[in-house]
């Protein structure tokens, strides 16, 4: 979910976030994973949440405990995120990404809009054209 919701945020073809709002929104979706998927004890969507508090617990001498309760339990936290953030990326490629219009091809290199403005004004009169006399003012 986590990278499902980031991925779009800078996502120059699916009209990006601007830059100064990204990390609150970063903020709120981190805030709302933690909230709604891990009330009881928190989540371990960084596996330093879960794998520093096992390894401190096994030097203050619980034993290896903290890593065969609940069924070996503790490889979950370690790979899931990893593996999450594949599945997410993935998604986000295969359903939206792929399907967004491409970003326009840049334009030829004597096209007017490649140049800059100053230069654009300061380039002589076009030559006329079968008897209509073109007046414009260099600057």
């Amino acid at each position: 979910m986590l990278m499902l919701c980031i991925l779009p945020l800078d996502d120059q073809k699916n009209s990006p976030a601007p830059d100064a709002l990204i990390p609150p929104i970063v903020a709120v979706v981190v805030l709302g994973i933690g909230m709604s998927m891990s009330s009881n004890c928190g989540g371990a969507i960084n596996p330093a949440r879960d794998l520093g508090p096992r390894l401190l617990t096994l030097t203050a001498g619980w034993g290896t405990e903290v890593f065969t309760c609940y069924n070996y339990w503790f490889w979950v936290p370690l790979t899931a995120p990893l593996l999450g953030g594949m599945v997410g990326s993935g998604m986000y490629l295969v359903f939206i990404a792929w399907h967004l219009p491409d970003l326009p091809t840049n334009p030829p290199i004597d096209s007017p809009s490649t140049k800059p403005t100053a230069e654009v004004w300061k380039q002589p009169p076009a030559p006329e054209k079968e008897g209509v006399e073109l007046k414009t003012a260099i600057f």
